[in-house]
């Protein structure tokens, strides 16, 4: 397994990984990274977990970082039943 961050190269990988699952809401699609840094101005950090055998995506971790006060927080905003897809 390899985790890493995800690029805007990956986000039809992403959003198809999390349209797939029952469990993701839409909050978990990729465009919302994009909304929250240039309607907050917060950094997105999205992280991608790959099979390394067969090269598909088996998880996803949508963070976003809070720079406030001069110290820095990550944080998992999508609070749901399942807390992750």
């Amino acid at each position: 397994m390899n985790i890493r961050p995800a690029t805007d190269n990956d986000q039809m990988i992403w959003d198809n990984y999390v349209s797939s699952n029952p469990t993701a809401g839409p909050y978990y699609l990729y465009a919302w990274k994009t909304a929250v840094e240039k309607g907050y101005g917060h950094k997105g950090l999205y992280l991608m977990a790959e099979d390394t055998d067969f090269g598909f995506v088996v998880g996803v971790l949508p963070l976003i970082c809070f720079c406030l006060h001069g110290g820095a927080s990550l944080w998992y905003l999508f609070l749901t039943a399942t807390m992750g897809v």
